[in-house]
């Protein structure tokens, strides 16, 4: 039974990550765009953060310790899928195996239990990452085969669906951050000194020989070569960051502001280096990410974000959606694999690009429009399906 006609809308949403709300913000822009007005109920670590951030209902997604709260979670959420008609996953990193955690079945599960409720069902803006467990492979694709419409954000991850056997067809379509985003008019620095944006994560556990401290070192080296060299103005920006109750609460493992202290304490010139604090709304981060020359990318949506602003990017590899983004915009050969990134490789590039000027831009530009181009068949995709 039927009893409302709203979506729900599950992804990794109120974890204090300015690239995931970027993606919700995007997904609501793209919906209005195709003239959808129906109203959307996201699930959220932080229901209050993600009510304030986007305006919607939110479905509280926060671990439930005890019998009884667990008990109250799942009827919640039983209720939710009852009441609303259509059900979204994405965007995201979501597909994927983890040494650790099951991080493809905590995605899975809600999209499963829509499916068995029937709903109609989309896998949207997702990118698929390394996945070398057995069960993981075959419960995407048993579940996959009975979504209504899967539109995925790189042909990697297009190309690994397919080989799983995934039988429904396999779009894909732009990461949902680019809909909140358009290229600016550049104006080049007054001084001819850059502005050049570094986004800082740490990257332990990312491949056999990735090293928080060797990254943070390289990273500090980096920046101090930009000033010496280039007079540069060095603006690292956290794109994880919290308030301090959410510290307290979750402890997170992942804080950008506490790897940027550690790039700053590394550098022979911390005091050239300007530290953004926590960035709290998502015009902010735009607004700082409009102004600058380049940006140097260790989150995918630093690297995201910039080049739909047309502002040139060297990224660092350190997760396949990065390598994906990178090669479906053209841009190659601006990349690093974390497995080779030192500050050496690093300041090659900027050298290289800041020399090209314009020519980088309009390759940039170019790049991100052959990426968008696929959505006016995936916007047609998605008005059969919800309109």
């Amino acid at each position: 039974m039927v009893w409302g006609n709203g979506i729900l809308v599950c992804g990794f949403y109120g974890y204090r990550n300015l690239g995931d709300e970027a993606m919700l913000s995007g997904l609501r822009h793209w919906l209005q765009r195709c003239g959808c007005d129906l109203p959307l109920t996201v699930y959220s670590k932080d229901p209050e953060d993600t009510r304030l951030r986007h305006g919607v209902s939110v479905l509280d997604n926060r671990y439930a310790g005890g019998r009884r709260a667990r008990l109250q979670k799942w009827l919640r959420h039983r209720t939710a899928l009852a009441t609303h008609r259509f059900f979204i996953l994405g965007g995201g990193d979501l597909l994927r195996d983890d040494p650790v955690r099951d991080v493809a079945g905590e995605w899975l599960q809600p999209l499963e239990q829509a499916v068995w409720a029937g709903k109609r069902t989309l896998v949207l803006g997702i990118s698929v990452g390394k996945l070398w467990r057995p069960e993981t492979q075959a419960r995407i694709k048993t579940v996959l085969n009975q979504v209504d419409l899967i539109a995925v954000r790189d042909r990697i991850s297009q190309q690994r669906l397919i080989s799983l056997g995934v039988s429904q067809p396999v779009h894909e379509m732009s990461d949902l951050a680019l809909e909140i985003v358009a290229p600016k008019d550049y104006c080049p620095p007054a001084d001819s000194h850059p502005n050049i944006g570094i986004s800082v994560r740490p990257v332990a556990g990312r491949n056999e020989q990735s090293s928080d401290d060797s990254f943070y070192q390289h990273l500090a080296t980096l920046a101090d070569h930009l000033v010496e060299i280039h007079g540069a103005t060095i603006h690292l920006l956290p794109f994880q960051a919290y308030n301090d109750d959410f510290r307290q609460r979750y402890c997170p493992p992942v804080d950008d502001e506490v790897a940027i202290a550690e790039v700053v304490n590394r550098s022979r010139h911390p005091e050239k280096l300007h530290i953004v604090p926590r960035i709290d709304s998502l015009d902010e981060l735009i607004q700082r990410l409009s102004q600058l020359d380049m940006m140097v990318g260790t989150r995918l949506h630093a690297v995201i974000l910039a080049a739909g602003l047309g502002v040139p990017v060297v990224a660092i590899e350190y997760a396949p959606k990065v390598t994906g983004f990178m090669k479906a915009i053209n841009q190659e050969q601006w990349s690093i694999p974390l497995a080779d990134f030192t500050a050496q490789h690093a300041l090659e590039r900027v050298n290289t690009m800041l020399s090209a000027g314009e020519t980088v831009r309009q390759q940039l530009r170019q790049g991100v429009d052959a990426y968008r181009s696929p959505m006016d068949q995936v916007d047609r995709l998605l008005k059969d399906v919800l309109l």
